[in-house]
């Protein structure tokens, strides 16, 4: 695959006679397009400008999200940290929850019907209380 990243037409200063090697392969562009052509590379795999920049930045990008991540000690111990109050803190499955209301009201419970806003505002709360003992926590938090 080759990259040209001039529209205008190559020409040969040397009469198109140039000997191209892997040391001189950048001294002769139209020669050693002529070599690449010749030897089975088609017309299509010529690559524009717009492919240049394209390719670069898909290297870039690969070459970022492939360097290891070097975090601080300090950015260690505040992962640590995180993680600690998190698992000290998080009641995934709500286990102690206790303030379970299931209906609302005496009227709703002579005509039957269920309602779920005072067991959703009181599972909110239920969270918004383990935030605050997650945030209470934490060491720079306080």
């Amino acid at each position: 695959r080759r990259a040209i990243k001039r529209t205008v037409q190559l020409y040969c200063p040397f009469l198109n006679k140039c000997s191209i090697t892997k040391k001189n392969r950048r001294q002769c562009q139209a020669c050693r397009l002529r070599k690449c052509q010749a030897i089975g590379m088609r017309q299509e795999m010529v690559m524009s400008e717009e492919e240049i920049v394209e390719r670069r930045i898909r290297l870039r990008r690969r070459k970022v999200l492939s360097a290891p991540v070097q975090l601080s000690s300090q950015q260690e111990e505040t992962i640590r940290e995180l993680v600690c109050s998190h698992r000290k803190t998080f009641d995934p499955a709500f286990y102690r929850f206790s303030g379970f209301r299931s209906r609302e009201g005496e009227e709703a419970r002579r005509a039957g019907v269920f309602t779920a806003l005072p067991h959703v505002t009181d599972l909110t709360t239920y969270m918004i209380h383990d935030i605050i003992a997650f945030s209470k926590s934490l060491t720079h938090f306080k």
